[in-house]
């Protein structure tokens, strides 16, 4: 019987269930949060200067222990202070910028959520965070 006759035979509403079968082999793989499962010198510095590159700035400061235990990471501009410590500029009403590490198909993956840029990290090694 040739897929014609088999088509032919189905009722139309197969013909979705067909479709998505024949699909499957193309979905691509899913983000998975993760942290750093060798954290070294090498493999944190790659993550703040693929951070400071995301963001457009020279550098940022980051803890050493970043990522080490939650696959998210939460960037905050630095706010200019006066002699006394107070702030120049007032209230600061912008939001912090969010980091997410993921694995996709045995890779860390650097996310910035607002804007959905990715940037794989070549030095860093990755760990799936359990769910």
């Amino acid at each position: 019987m040739s897929l014609m006759q088999v088509l032919r035979w189905w009722p139309a509403a197969m013909l979705p269930v067909i479709a998505a079968c024949a699909a499957a082999d193309s979905v691509p793989a899913a983000d998975v949060p993760a942290v750093l499962s060798a954290p070294n010198q090498v493999a944190w510095q790659e993550v703040q200067t693929t951070v400071a590159r995301m963001l457009g700035v020279p550098t940022v400061r980051l803890a050493e222990d970043v990522l080490l235990r939650d696959s998210l990471l939460v960037i905050e501009k630095a706010r200019p202070r006066d002699a006394r410590g107070l702030p120049l500029n007032g209230r600061d009403v912008d939001k912090p910028e969010q980091f997410r590490l993921l694995t996709v198909a045995g890779k860390c993956v650097l996310l910035r959520v607002r804007t959905a840029q990715r940037a794989v990290l070549h030095e860093a090694q990755c760990l799936e965070v359990p769910r």
